[in-house]
């Protein structure tokens, strides 16, 4: 016949269950201790020992012999010690057990919300200690990602701020998954002068005023002296509206056209230096008025006329309209014709011959022109 005197468990700490068991069969006493790590659900001691013909008094002395005794495991047997009746968890009768099945539905949880909540529901329970460890670890790990991401956003700006420094007076503009610089300002009487070597404006005697009165041929030589190109039209028309953002350079509202263009209603019948007008979204100056802009098209399959935007400083309102366009022939000058330039990434030009490199299908045809 068998008698089982019963199985104690004890707690006593975070990640350990303790549990003794008597068992007797015939007047023999079974005694055995284990200890269990309840996280990693393993038996990290176990002893069993008997004691044959033995009284209840000399059991208990077994007991005490087998919990004292040598280690028989690595992990060395914490202090057996059964909570205080005040400290004991669970919010009703049967806590110890709610606390267990709350504590595995949420232990291998990635959301701090859940470690929170049965922090809240069991401040003092045998898994708090290590339910603060996970959620400190992972208000770490979101810390770590978001010094991280940090680093990565100041990195790819200093990236940026290297790569514009290559590129002064210019300014980066992303299209799709690419993008190309475009000259912030129009090309100055003052620029032309100091790379052609001579000045064709009508309204002379203003260096930081626009060079016009040059032809498409003359702002082609000019762009690729300084290893630049003219502008295709549809990205000028891009740049100019921001992506199609506005109806004019920097607004929608023909009452503030004034801030950012001279043309036919403020310029009082002249060119005027660059940037003292708004620039649009971009960085981009006298995109809308000032003088018209040669761009690298043509505007008909004979080619014979090539595509100019953005109207001048005698222009309408309606003409400076970035989906505004007109055409002329290349080879004429007018004191309301000028121009700026654009980099793009899928090419290299070389500046001190003016050739192309790399470029796959070009869009019209360069001639190589002398050093300057």
């Amino acid at each position: 016949m068998t008698k089982c005197y019963g199985a104690i468990a004890v707690e006593f700490n975070s990640e350990y269950l303790a549990v003794l068991n008597v068992t007797k069969l015939e007047g023999d006493y079974t005694i055995t201790l284990k200890v269990q790590d309840v996280i990693a659900n393993t038996v990290v001691i176990s002893k069993t020992d008997t004691c044959a013909g033995c009284k209840i008094i000399q059991v208990v002395d077994k007991l005490k012999t087998l919990a004292g005794g040598e280690k028989t495991e690595a992990v060395a047997a914490p202090e057996i010690k059964a909570p205080a009746e005040k400290e004991q968890p669970g919010k009703a009768a049967g806590g110890n057990e709610m606390e267990r099945d709350f504590w595995n539905s949420v232990k291998d949880s990635d959301n701090p919300e859940d470690f929170k909540a049965y922090l809240e529901s069991y401040p003092k329970g045998v898994f708090a200690q290590l339910a603060n460890k996970r959620l400190t670890a992972m208000r770490k790990a979101v810390s770590d990602k978001e010094a991280a991401e940090k680093a990565t956003a100041e990195k790819k700006a200093a990236a940026e701020k290297a790569e514009e420094a290559k590129h002064p007076g210019m300014v980066y503009v992303k299209r799709g998954s690419s993008g190309f610089y475009m000259d912030k300002y129009l090309v100055t009487q003052n620029d032309y002068q100091r790379v052609i070597g001579a000045n064709p404006s009508h309204f002379s005697g203003c260096s930081n005023c626009p060079v016009e009165q040059v032809s498409w041929f003359d702002a082609d030589t000019y762009c690729r002296k300084v290893g630049k190109v003219l502008p295709k039209e549809d990205d000028w028309e891009y740049s100019a509206s921001e992506g199609g953002k506005n109806t004019w350079a920097g607004t929608s509202n023909e009452s503030e056209l004034g801030e950012y263009a001279w043309y036919s209603a403020n310029a009082g019948g002249k060119t005027h230096p660059v940037g003292e007008k708004r620039p649009n979204g971009l960085g981009l100056y006298d995109m809308s008025g000032n003088v018209w802009e040669w761009t690298a098209d043509w505007d008909d399959n004979k080619q014979k006329y090539r595509v100019i935007r953005g109207g001048s400083w005698y222009s309408s309102a309606d003409d400076l309209r970035v989906a505004s366009r007109s055409s002329l022939a290349p080879d004429n000058r007018a004191l309301f014709l000028g121009f700026r330039c654009v980099q793009y990434q899928s090419l290299i030009l070389s500046p001190r011959r003016g050739y192309f490199f790399g470029l796959v299908r070009p869009m019209y045809r360069l001639k190589p022109v002398p050093t300057v």
